[in-house]
């Protein structure tokens, strides 16, 4: 249970991580996506529970941050660009505050998929 002002704690993530892929039994999902603070416990998570990535259960992360790359395996993300998603967020604050900005604005900012070792082929689980 969530307390306010407390901090998750890395056995926290674990914990919610196997509740979240702690039937994998049929119908099994055959991916995941794992973004924040729960990526390296949702990796965990499905170690924990004796499956294997890419094997049993795919895995997809967000930006590629350096754990992904040294894993086994090796971590397919969406890399996203970090620096000018917070250059444009900070801008939009700024023009709101000095009054030059009243409606919602979409942003959309490239992105790529990194292919590593994460993903197997479908028909082999099913």
């Amino acid at each position: 249970m969530h307390q306010a002002g407390r901090r998750h704690l890395p056995r926290d993530r674990h914990r919610a991580a196997l509740r979240g892929y702690g039937d994998l039994r049929s119908p099994r999902p055959t991916a995941g996506s794992a973004i924040g603070n729960g990526r390296v416990e949702t990796f965990s998570a499905i170690r924990a529970l004796g499956k294997s990535i890419p094997d049993d259960v795919s895995l997809i992360s967000y930006f590629d941050a350096d754990w992904t790359r040294v894993t086994a395996p090796e971590v397919t993300v969406v890399d996203q660009p970090i620096y000018e998603l917070g250059k444009s967020a900070a801008d939009l604050v700024l023009a709101r505050i000095s009054g030059g900005v009243d409606e919602h604005r979409r942003l959309v900012v490239p992105t790529r998929l990194i292919e590593r070792g994460s993903i197997g082929e479908i028909h082999k689980r099913l």
